[in-house]
């Protein structure tokens, strides 16, 4: 009877050393594709809503090229909220990515909820619309 419930023990602890392992390698594997994602996830783009200013970010969150029609170069006054504007949608949109990779390798946890703060609800609706979210 003892061997039984021994072998029955042995038993259940290699099934559940088994479903650990198996737990770990879905949990690097995820780590692995998000690590790619967001390492060579190509460029962040954006633009103003009607178009006339395009930013883009590149792979590692820097600021790799502004573009502005020259028909709104005549804003003067205007034009540097427009740019800071777009720019932080920019940012808010990468920030919106990284949080979705995170989301699917650590499981049910909100990270846009963590952003909350620091990006205003309307930089974070056309973050969500840049994503097609």
């Amino acid at each position: 009877m003892a061997d039984r419930n021994q072998r029955g023990s042995l038993e259940d602890a290699m099934a559940k050393m088994e479903e650990i392992r198996a737990s770990a390698e879905q949990t690097l594997t995820a780590y692995v594709e998000a690590n790619e994602e967001l390492g060579h996830g190509g460029d962040t783009e954006v633009q103003s809503e009607d178009g006339m200013i395009k930013v883009a970010l590149g792979p590692d969150g820097k600021l790799t090229r502004i573009e502005i029609d020259d028909s709104v170069l005549r804003l003067k006054n205007n034009l540097e909220p427009k740019i800071i504007a777009v720019v932080e949608e920019a940012f808010a949109t990468r920030a919106l990515r990284q949080a979705e990779v995170a989301e699917r390798v650590l499981g049910n946890v909100d990270m846009s909820s963590f952003m909350g703060n620091a990006i205003s609800p309307e930089t974070m609706a056309r973050a969500r619309d840049n994503l097609g979210r």
